[in-house]
């Protein structure tokens, strides 16, 4: 929506002699001003005449604006409020009195006490841009007589005013306010009125002005640490403001940052150049350094740099000493550093090889041998670095070493270097010699070798000899792959229970650096089946007659084994008589009349024992009589079977 600026134009007619038509005088020009572009010009115009005004009209530049024509009690009226539009035509039917119409104006017809007649036209508005325009009422009576009365009308487009405020982004200050320089700059196309200075919006200057422009650089005391904001408000002749901000932190200056360094304090003589290096820093910049020794001024250097460092020597004795660096900033606040220190003599740093020892013999499995070098080092001030040689050629440097060695004799040294370049060295011999595996024998069982067992386990002792030119640490006994002990002294032996079958008996020997070796025989375990034996004569029940009270009897007996009869006993009534150990197996003994238990008893070479007995009888023969004449009697028998027993009877 547009906003128009109103300004109100009266054009008054006045009555003249009848028939004629008088419109008062109005301002010859008045000059408006917009802010928008657009103004709104209100104009209010009467006419009379002693009989009727007819018409009246309302030109601008010439184009009719309003048209308002009387017919008897008829009114037609023709109106725009834009000059760009088309009129617009309404009728109202009255004699007297006033009609409204939007936009606020009005349209009377009316007796005046002077019995006049009057046509009138109250604030109608028209929209007028920037420019010169040239306003024209024209009214006429019944008579045709014409009356006309203008008046000029100028516009001209009122632009705001500009503003602009700078200042420092950032102020240092030692306190907790500071002065700040504000340049202002500020113009209007009709002219400013007042310039308008707020700090944290509060109001602290304001400037009459009364001219198109301003350009002023004004001070300003801003407190507070922190954050500000800084307002210009510039005012017009139209009463029209703006303003711009600007945004200033106040920041609290720090003291610069001065350190000092010390070096080169030792000295192999009375004296030493001590290295002073002193670093810096501000916020802004370092105005001036200054360095004193033991309340001596050294040195002033003015750097003028926010960062930096500087380097100064000073021969100084030995003894205790204070240095003091002053560094001041472009505010003068100044920083501070002090030290203490003393010049002192430095020793050369001393070395001692820990490890291998002087002289040491260091075995090897193979042609060379990885060994540990390591040294102690020391000095009154510091180590910088050790270093090791093999041989008079590098091989690393730190607190140890690894190196390989060939098999023979080395030189290993140790090169200390202190802080100051000063060394020591400590040198050490040792030997590289080659170490061989162990050798191992397995002496029990041999390889090939049967054993036999009665039952279905044998229990074998395994015997091994060891040895090895720096050290048996073990001996590991092993049956199918299996270990079963470790013997760790000589003579090296392990107990294994075996069954019936084949197997490996393995015996491996560690020697103290680890290395193996292996002795292996093939064993076979066996099932002994006891022997067989049987009294071949005499046979079992067999009777021994004799004249006398005892009788001569020869026994005989063969018996078999699968490996072989180690011996045969013969036993009468359980009591063994005779051994016989080699085939035929047989003995003689006199037996007295009676019953006899004969026993043979084989035994192979395993010591088990099988038998055989048989039951003999010697009987002493009878003297019988001389018989002439036999005479054999009848005989009636008979047999039954009681309770599975054969019996039989006879008589006669």
């Amino acid at each position: 929506m547009r906003r128009l600026a109103v300004v109100v134009i009266i054009l008054s007619v006045l009555t003249i002699p009848a028939l004629a038509i008088t419109i008062t005088d109005s301002p010859p020009s008045l000059t408006l001003y917009t802010k928008t572009g657009l103004h709104v010009v209100k104009i209010t115009a009467t006419a009379k005449d002693d009989v009727e005004v007819k018409l009246l009209k309302v030109y601008v530049n010439d184009i009719p604006v309003l048209v308002a024509h009387k017919d008897k009690y008829k009114f037609t009226i023709k109106y725009k409020h834009e000059l760009k539009d088309a009129l617009r035509e309404v009728t109202k039917w009255f004699e007297t009195g006033e009609v409204s119409f939007k936009k606020g104006w009005r349209l009377r017809h009316r007796l005046t006490e002077n019995h006049e007649k009057e046509l009138s036209v109250k604030d109608y508005p028209i929209v007028l841009p920037p420019g010169d325009f040239l306003i024209k009422t024209v009214a006429m009576d019944n008579a045709g007589h014409v009356v006309t009365k203008t008046a000029r009308v100028k516009i001209i487009r009122d632009y705001p005013p500009s503003i602009q405020v700078s200042t420092p982004s950032s102020v240092r200050t030692n306190s907790e306010s500071a002065k700040v320089n504000v340049k202002v700059n500020a113009k209007d196309d009709l002219g400013l009125k007042s310039i308008e200075l707020y700090l944290d919006n509060k109001l602290l200057r304001k400037i009459e002005v009364n001219k198109k422009s301003y350009s002023e650089t004004v001070t300003l005391t801003v407190t507070g640490i922190g954050r500000h904001e800084i307002k210009a408000v510039a005012t017009d002749t139209g009463n029209e403001k703006v303003h711009d901000v600007a945004r200033i932190e106040l920041i609290k200056n720090k003291p610069p940052t001065v350190k000092i360094k010390v070096e080169n304090t030792r000295t192999k003589t009375d004296e030493a150049n001590v290295k002073f290096t002193i670093s810096y820093s501000d916020d802004v910049r370092v105005t001036k350094i200054v360095l004193y020794v033991d309340g001596e001024l050294i040195s002033e250097v003015r750097p003028n740099k926010a960062l930096g460092s500087l380097v100064k020597t000073v021969l100084l004795p030995l003894g205790k000493h204070e240095v003091k660096v002053t560094a001041t900033d472009d505010m003068g606040l100044q920083g501070v550093d002090v030290r203490s220190f003393s010049v002192v003599r430095d020793h050369p740093p001393s070395v001692n090889i820990i490890t291998p020892k002087d002289g040491a013999v260091i075995w090897t499995t193979s042609e060379t041998a990885r060994i540990t070098i390591k040294a102690r080092a020391s000095d009154d001030f510091g180590v910088k670095s050790v270093e090791y040689y093999v041989d008079g050629k590098r091989v690393g440097s730190g607190t140890s070493v690894r190196v390989n060695l060939r098999v023979g004799s080395h030189t290993i040294k140790a090169v200390v270097t202190d802080t100051a370049g000063q060394t020591g060295s400590d040198s050490v011999r040792v030997t590289v010699k080659r170490d061989y595996p162990p050798h191992v024998s397995i002496t029990y069982p041999k390889n090939g070798e049967v054993f036999w067992t009665t039952s279905g386990k044998y229990t074998l002792t395994i015997k091994a000899t060891a040895k090895d030119d720096r050290g048996v640490k073990q001996v590991e006994f092993y049956v199918d792959g299996k270990k079963i002990y470790t013997d760790t002294k000589a003579p090296y032996e392990a107990k294994a229970t075996l069954r019936v079958g084949n197997h490996k008996i393995e015996a491996r020997a560690i020697d103290t650096s680890g290395q193996k070796s292996s002795s292996i025989v093939l064993i076979v375990v066996r099932k002994d089946n006891p022997p067989s034996v049987r009294i071949t004569s005499p046979k079992n029940g067999a009777v021994f007659w004799t004249k006398s009270e005892s009788h001569t009897v020869t026994i005989t007996a063969i018996a078999s084994d699968d490996r072989g009869v180690k011996r045969v006993e013969f036993y009468v009534d359980g009591n063994r008589i005779a051994i016989d150990n080699k085939a035929p197996y047989q003995t003689t003994t006199r037996l007295n009349v009676g019953k006899h238990t004969l026993r043979v008893v084989a035994i192979d070479t395993l010591g088990q024992p099988s038998q055989d007995f048989v039951t003999i009888t010697v009987k002493k023969q009878v003297k019988l009589p001389n018989i002439k004449k036999l005479t054999v009697p009848e005989i009636h028998w008979s047999a039954f079977l009681p309770r599975g027993k054969v019996v039989v009877i006879g008589e006669g």
